[in-house]
């Protein structure tokens, strides 16, 4: 079974991966962690926040066959197998933002975790391609909630989001996250995203008691 046909409906990577639309949403209000339900018509556009789902349509695959191999499961990540994660790893730096997506992608669903890969995940934060960022911040974040959580902060306060940082956010279930993640309830329109954040919230809140 592949990758993309083993995701469940209830994966925030089976959702990330449908190609949906971008989102128009109100921008929310970090101070009160509430949003009037519609754009701010009088702020400049670049104050529009999105949630952006990436160009992932079911048929969204990489170029690389050794990519492919291992979405298909015909080559395992196995944790001792360091030549196949070397190789995963020289893909962070491919030319084709799909192999770069994919990679990270992919390590990000294994249970490898070394200072290596970690490196290369926060390298991943500042790639060209935000699609490959957001992959490698949940990615950092199932690894190390520490390293991941001030790159998620950053993420919340910008124009345009991935639901990958609401999942990253969760993971990481820390008090400094409730607050910018309060503004995101609601403010989406998308059921599945919406509970996203709620469940980012819940994880954080849960931190603090």
């Amino acid at each position: 079974m592949s990758w993309v046909k083993s995701l469940t409906v209830a994966d925030g990577r089976n959702h990330r991966r449908r190609g949906r639309s971008l989102y128009n949403i109100p921008w929310p209000d970090y101070a009160t962690g509430e949003t009037d339900g519609a754009p701010d018509r009088s702020r400049p556009q670049k104050y529009a926040p999105t949630i952006r789902m990436p160009r992932m349509a079911k048929d969204y695959m990489p170029p690389s066959d050794f990519l492919r191999d291992l979405i298909d499961e015909d080559v395992e990540i196995e944790t001792d197998d360091t030549a196949t994660v070397k190789r995963l790893l020289s893909f962070f730096k491919d030319a084709d933002a799909a192999n770069r997506d994919w990679a990270v992608f992919l390590l990000g669903q294994s249970e490898v975790d070394t200072k290596a890969v970690r490196d290369a995940l926060v390298a991943a934060l500042n790639d060209e391609d935000d699609s490959v960022r957001a992959e490698a911040l949940v990615a950092l974040a199932q690894r190390d909630g520490d390293l991941a959580r001030p790159h998620v902060l950053e993420a919340l306060s910008a124009e345009g989001v991935y639901p990958t940082v609401f999942e990253a956010a969760a993971l990481c279930a820390h008090p400094d996250l409730i607050k910018p993640l309060r503004g995101w309830l609601k403010a989406t329109g998308d059921k599945e995203v919406d509970q996203m954040v709620a469940e980012a919230v819940a994880a954080c809140e849960a931190s603090a008691k």
